[in-house]
Order: C-alpha cells, then structure tokens, then sequence
C-alpha cells in the first residue's frame, strides 16, 4: 500500500480553486490513482474518461489549467506528480531495504526453538 502526499496548500491552489466541482473531484482522484496503482503520474485514458464522466468540458477544464498533459495516445500525465511523491522505483527501493532490515532482525531475535524476543 502507498500513500498519497498531498500539499495542504492546495485547498487554496490557484490551479484548483477555478475549477468546477466535479473536475476538482476528477484532479484528487486522478493523484489517489497513480498513487494506489504506482503509475509515475501516468493516468490511462479510460481512467481519465471514467473521472471525467466522459465529458469533454471537465477534462477541457483540467488541461486548461495544466493539471494534465496529454501523454501521447495512452492518456495522460499528472503534473509535478513525482515531484511530490515517490516514483515506482523509489517504492520498491525503500521496501527492499525494508524487507532486508526486518529479515535481518528476525535472524537476531530468534531462540533456537525459533521464537522471538525481543
């Protein structure tokens, strides 16, 4: 599981405050995504339409805004996603070196029955 880094600045974004309610739900949901699915800020197009409801005025409103860019075919691109949060890499790095620090402390902290203590 990851969690989202959000800014509390952003209940008064400029970026944000100009949009109408429902392309404001589509922005959060659109960072709750790439961060539950490690998508680097990528948000496939079906997402995209599915949040927008398919309607071509809320996802004018983001672009217009530059809380999305057009990324090729296959979607688009949150911006200063990982300027905020971690990319997949960085992820998977940290729960590397986290797996390994807790395998090492099992080894340490076993009897010779196996149990632990502390």
């Amino acid at each position: 599981m990851t969690w989202l880094r959000i800014d509390d600045s952003f209940v008064d974004d400029p970026k944000l405050v100009v949009l109408s309610d429902a392309a404001h739900r589509a922005v959060l949901r659109s960072w709750g995504y790439a961060a539950k699915h490690e998508t680097d800020g990528h948000l496939p197009a079906p997402i995209a339409k599915e949040y927008t409801r398919g309607k071509k005025a809320i996802l004018d409103e983001i672009l217009e805004q530059g809380l999305w860019k057009l990324n090729g075919g296959s979607g688009y691109v949150i911006h200063n996603f990982n300027k905020r949060n971690p990319t997949k890499a960085e992820l998977a790095k940290h729960r590397a070196v986290v797996a390994d620090r807790q395998k090492r402390w099992r080894e340490t902290h076993r009897d010779e029955a196996g149990k632990f203590h502390a």
